[in-house]
């Protein structure tokens, strides 16, 4: 006994000595520890609608040299039905030759079944094979996460994605985070590229923080859809909406369209953020309020526009359309009209001899800094100055109509949301809170930037910019019930070196609503729009996106609504009737608007007629064998009715049912298909 002991000591010295270097890289090599992450956090709008979420999801694997012959030759046969039964996606057969096959080729990691929920997994744990385990079924369970946007293509570049070799949005920049615990996982290797697990892991490790943006999805969903109407009428190359809270510089909406090559439209890049380029005559505001806060113009401020054209030097500036010889032109209508000579005649008369004083000016608007936005890829804006080598004398001439500077689409809007702050500059951001459940982690307030402009520059911008949308180039979209602001801008593009091209531009619209307190401001930008006739204007190609936007978010928004004084004697004589339906919701609304109703008996469906008084509740009767009747009711109550019948439905048009096929009183079969016309 001594003697072998003293072997086993000799031979344990030997394999530390001597072998343990060799055994442990061996063992390297077999072996690695994997790291598995818990569930991402959400992404949430302001409102609390879901915007990205991870679901965990997993993967049924099988080593089909584990299970013995007697398993196999017993028990194969029935696990192939039960999967069958379960998933119902390829027939017994199919299940039994993959299972076969699998075995033939013996193969330790064969593939099962994808994108399998965790409910599943205690009932796939009793299946025939299965329920012996991972030693002797050869059950492999991996865990996985898949990630989606509930609300598909909205703000879907802004959200972003975290993949292992790219990221982008929100989900980049707030992964810290997002992203949960991390706990280590032993994996064995199979072959050179194929590893699995060494045991199961489906208990949840912890999940991600969540994140609640600014966004409000109502109004994306707005945006997102005027802008795509605007690019399809336009056949642009891309396009980008962003609406901001003016007050406060939250990013309510924003939108980015690239079309493809089937011509259809998707999110693709961060144009609203990431993209620089000559704003064009958006720009002239700037310029204004540059000459408003240095004392040297007043809205009456007259010019001569030369008849539509001025040289500098060797280059032409030209308007839009010709003026008679003589023709004057207050600061007020060049910004109405859009007038290159006159905007351009102003700043060369002012900063002509001074132009470091017209760019210090632009700096102290911070024109020349990033807004700071939470996401990544915010480009820096280009502004040159007199000291570059390319500055010459044209160089602020063409300035002033928005070329030789570059600013991505929020920079500019953040100074637009200033005038319409009467003044104040607010820091753009799109994250509220960042939570673990109701817990609050970090927050985000709005953070001003400072006064850049005097509240009286900013109240003489805004009336000039309100005047643009009544009597100038952007009276197109005016509407008399929404007052609107802004300015309209049309830039030719620079193609690389190729320099400026014909029939290649650029349209915008920057403004804010309402025009006499504004609440939301907004800008729209098309890259390439068509160039048939005039389509490429910002007049008609990006301010009617503005309009829609307005129009159809300013419909929800009874705040935005000047109250309106109604007269007793003007209402009308008559009460008015709702539509047929349920009774408890006939009766609810009649309450709310405390009109008195008159129902001789209780009924779960009733045919309001009226009075100059009150209503009369009658019954609509319903026989279980005969169609009902379902005239004069909503969809809903009339969908609701025939479908509890056992009837399918066909519609067409909006409103009250006023026709229906069968008529009601017919007799019917279950499954029969009832059509109805609404309008």
């Amino acid at each position: 006994m001594a003697c072998v002991g003293i072997l086993i000591i000799l031979q344990a010295l030997s394999v530390q000595r001597y072998e343990g270097e060799y055994l442990r890289k061996l063992s390297r090599n077999f072996t690695r520890i994997d790291t598995i992450h818990g569930d991402r956090g959400n992404v949430y709008a302001e409102k609390g609608e879901l915007l990205a979420t991870s679901l965990p999801v997993f993967e049924i694997r099988m080593d089909m040299t584990v299970p013995s012959e007697k398993i196999i030759r017993n028990e194969l046969d029935s696990l192939a039905i039960c999967l069958a039964e379960y998933f119902g996606d390829k027939s017994v057969q199919a299940y039994r030759s993959h299972l076969l096959d699998g075995i033939a080729r013996k193969k330790a990691y064969w593939h099962i079944k994808s994108k399998v929920e965790y409910a599943d997994i205690d009932t796939i744990r009793t299946f025939p094979v299965f329920k012996h385990g991972r030693y002797k079924g050869g059950l492999i369970i991996e865990r996985k996460q898949e990630r989606i946007n509930p609300f598909g293509m909205l703000a879907k570049r802004t959200i972003g994605y975290k993949k292992v070799n790219a990221a982008v949005g929100i989900e980049r920049n707030f992964n810290r985070y997002l992203k949960g615990s991390s706990q280590p996982r032993s994996m064995q290797r199979l072959s050179a590229q194929e590893w699995i697990p060494m045991y199961d892991l489906v208990a949840d490790v912890k999940r991600g923080n969540d994140v609640h943006t600014t966004l409000d999805m109502h109004l994306q969903d707005i945006v997102e859809m005027a802008l795509l109407n605007g690019l399809e009428q336009s056949k642009a190359n891309y396009g980008c909406a962003i609406v901001m809270e003016v007050a406060t510089g939250k990013i309510k909406a924003i939108a980015n369209l690239n079309r493809k090559k089937d011509s259809t439209y998707a999110e693709i890049y961060n144009h609203a953020i990431g993209r620089k380029s000559e704003p064009g005559s958006t720009f002239k505001t700037v310029v204004v309020a540059a000459l408003l806060e240095d004392g040297l113009v007043d809205l009456n401020t007259k010019v001569d526009v030369e008849k539509g054209q001025k040289y500098y030097h060797d280059r032409l500036m030209q308007d839009d359309k010709p003026w008679l010889e003589g023709t004057k032109l207050s600061l007020s209508e060049i910004i109405e009209n859009s007038s290159n000579v006159g905007i351009s005649k102003l700043i060369n008369r002012h900063y002509g001899d001074k132009p470091l004083k017209f760019i210090q000016r632009l700096e102290n608007f911070r024109l020349h800094k990033k807004t700071g936005i939470e996401i990544s890829g915010e480009e820096t804006p280009v502004i040159k100055r007199p000291t570059d080598k390319d500055w010459s004398g044209t160089t602020l001439p063409w300035m002033s109509i928005g070329y030789v500077i570059e600013l991505t689409p929020l920079q500019l809007l953040c100074f637009y949301n200033a005038i319409a702050n009467d003044g104040e500059l607010m820091k753009p951001y799109l994250v509220n809170t960042v939570r673990n459940y109701n817990e609050v982690i970090k927050s985000y307030e709005p953070i001003s930037m400072g006064q850049i402009l005097t509240q009286e520059t900013a109240n003489t911008l805004q009336q000039v910019l309100g005047e643009v949308v009544n009597n100038g180039t952007a009276r197109g979209i005016a509407i008399p019930e929404i007052p609107m602001a802004g300015k309209t801008g049309t830039s030719k593009i620079a193609k690389d070196k190729k320099g400026y091209q014909d029939k290649v531009y650029q349209a915008s619209f920057a403004g804010f609503f309402p025009a006499n307190n504004p609440q939301y401001s907004c800008i729209i930008l098309v890259h390439e729009p068509s160039a048939q006739g005039k389509q490429y204007y910002g007049s008609v190609v990006a301010a009617p996106i503005f309009k829609e936007i307005v129009q159809k978010f300013y419909v929800g928004q009874v705040n935005l609504h000047t109250s309106t004084q109604v007269k007793l004697d003007s209402l009308p004589a008559h009460i008015p009737l709702s539509f047929h339906g349920y009774q408890n919701d006939v009766q609810t609304l009649y309450d709310e608007f405390d009109i008195t109703t008159n129902q001789k008996r209780n009924t779960n469906w009733v045919i309001p007629t009226a009075n100059q008084q009150s209503v009369q509740l009658s019954e609509l009767k319903i026989i279980n064998s005969l169609v009902p009747n379902v005239t004069g009711m909503g969809l809903r109550d009339a969908m609701y009715l025939l479908e509890s019948h056992g009837l399918k439905v066909r519609f067409k048009g909006q409103g009250k049912v006023y026709k229906q096929y069968p008529t009601y009183g017919a007799t019917y079969q279950q499954g029969n298909i009832v059509s109805l016309n609404l309008r």
